[in-house]
């Protein structure tokens, strides 16, 4: 019975260990995202009708969710028997959408444009207010036209999928125009027939005189991620073990990922081997026939990098890729792109001009460590776009002028020098109680001065982690608390070694029922004696709690 006792306290204080990482890996920002994903047997995966879902990290804090036709839009379909689960998912979705549309044919005298890509379109980093499908079709009706944009973004997604989703909904959504926005890595992906953990369609390679067609796969459910895949430390380990096949260019050292193929100016092997040019001329040349079959205007607009646009990412593109200087350029897969299109007869814009106007005029666009569009970054795409749409002269006319609507302001979550005060009156409050002998003034201007440390070292510690690329973020976010914790293990000292004596003993007599209690108890203790030891270190210690 004694070994038993003790196996369950190791146990207990092994959940206790794996539940304060995954406190501490969610508090980072490195915890599981949630997913509106569900798999396709054509597409790979598409988003699952009326999901709900929300996207936090250090630097936007979006909720959205998805309509009846598995679009970030206002179709709420027919109302026909459904399942309870469903009939309230539906109600949900039109309290939120009191104008969602019963059905998605196009009203008569009515013009529209649907809009392919990826996250950029889906938009998960913004608001709907903020997201560029969103600004132009607000823009057209503030204008007087009778305009519809549809927005079949879906995160993950490469042109090969898009076109697939094209042409299973062409009919459907009848749209007059349709833009195609791509990105860098569609490129890569374009070739593959998976993505991660779900496999997906693509084209065969285009040969002279043939005709654009799939590959012939199966696309097999890869299942449900796990329970342990579901936590932030399942997730953490998971994606340690899960290595992108990395490739060196020649006459280099380099240990690059293959989406960065595209950034060569000429071609290197494998992307040769992989045959992505061919694969991706004929997915645009299959849309363009698609398109001509419906009666809809093709227009592709890729969207540019970071790296393109701003300086100081262009400085650190070209630092990361020193060893092969002069052989890439982060505009390749736009130029890319821009030259399929003309060889193709393909409509084509490229919007890099009006980014460089925006950010030479201060605008942000970009995210600071997310390489999406922040709310200007899509407002400067909405621009572009509503001038080279209405350019092609296949809009609904405009019955007045109009402007795009301002930006809404993004609340804080909360506000720094409320919390400041709030804290600063409870806790002084509270000293002042213990602390009898001293001044009110001198309790309260400690406290004060001490809340403001810690508040600052957190908001000046997250700007910080922010501005660094997402993976080593968070090894410098796990540095930073090793290196703090040791520091707390030396200054301990002996107290270190009582502390590890009376875990000991709790364990060698195998009260298991008593663990958590105590564990807790010596960590405070613990920290709250070296922070009383040390003043220099005590912020960054209460920054911890």
């Amino acid at each position: 019975m004694r070994g038993l006792n003790i196996l369950l306290t190791l146990a207990i204080l092994a959940l206790m260990l794996a539940g304060a990482f995954e406190v501490g890996l969610r508090l980072m920002g490195a915890g599981p995202q949630p997913t509106i994903h569900r798999f396709d047997p054509e597409l790979g995966w598409e988003k699952t009708p009326f999901a709900e879902s929300r996207r936090v990290s250090r630097e936007f804090d979006v909720s959205f969710q998805i309509d009846a036709f598995g679009l970030r839009d206002d179709f709420v379909g027919p109302d026909v028997p459904q399942d309870a689960q469903l009939a309230r998912q539906r109600a949900r979705f039109l309290e939120r959408t009191p104008d969602a549309l019963a059905s998605p044919a196009r009203g008569d005298n009515r013009r529209r444009v649907l809009v392919l890509g990826d996250s950029f379109v889906l938009g998960y980093t913004v608001d709907r207010e903020a997201l560029f499908v969103d600004l132009l079709e607000r823009r057209y009706r503030a204008e007087g036209r009778a305009m519809d944009l549809v927005n079949a973004g879906t995160e993950g997604w490469s042109t090969d999928q898009e076109v697939v989703w094209y042409e299973r909904n062409a009919h459907r959504f009848d749209a007059d125009t349709v833009v195609l926005c791509t990105y860098d890595n569609d490129l890569w992906w374009n070739s593959q027939p998976a993505y991660r953990r779900f496999p997906k369609p693509r084209f065969q390679p285009l040969e002279a005189g043939q005709q654009p067609r799939q590959e012939a796969l199966v696309l097999r459910d890869p299942g449900e991620r796990t329970p342990w895949e579901r936590t932030a430390l399942g997730s953490f380990l998971s994606n340690l073990g899960e290595r992108p096949t990395l490739w060196t260019p020649a006459g280099t050292d380099l240990k690059l990922d293959l989406e960065s193929t595209a950034y060569f100016i000429e071609p290197p092997a494998e992307m040769v081997e992989a045959m992505v040019a061919e694969r991706t001329k004929a997915a645009l040349l299959h849309l363009q026939q698609l398109c001509t079959k419906h009666g809809a205007a093709l227009l592709v607009a890729p969207i540019p990098n970071k790296a393109a646009i701003v300086p100081a990412a262009r400085e650190r593109f070209l630092a990361k890729f020193a060893a092969v200087e002069g052989r890439i350029r982060p505009d390749q897969p736009v130029e890319f792109v821009l030259g399929l299109c003309r060889e193709l007869g393909i409509a084509c814009v490229d919007a890099r001009p009006a980014f460089l106007r925006a950010a030479a005029a201060g605008e942000s666009l970009y995210y600071e460590s997310d390489w999406h569009l922040d709310p200007s970054g899509n407002d400067a795409f909405a621009r572009f776009l509503h001038g080279e749409l209405d350019a092609r002269g296949r809009l609904a006319p405009a019955t007045k002028s109009a402007d795009f609507p301002p930006l809404p302001d993004k609340p804080l979550r909360w506000k720094p020098f409320a919390l400041w005060a709030a804290l600063t009156v409870v806790l002084g409050t509270l000293y002042r109680r213990l602390y009898q002998d001293e001044s009110a003034l001198r309790a309260y201007a400690q406290v004060a001065v001490l809340v403001g440390v810690v508040i600052g070292i957190a908001i000046g510690g997250s700007k910080v982690v922010a501005s660094i690329p997402p993976p080593w973020s968070l090894l410098l976010v796990l540095a930073l608390v090793s290196a703090l914790l040791t520091f707390i293990v030396v200054k301990l000292g002996p107290r270190l070694g009582t502390a590890v004596e009376l875990l000991a003993a709790f364990t060698r007599r195998g009260h298991w029922y008593l663990m958590p209690l105590v564990v807790v108890l010596v960590t405070i203790g613990s920290l709250l004696v070296v922070a009383a030891s040390s003043p220099l270190v005590a912020p960054f210690i209460y920054t911890l709690f």
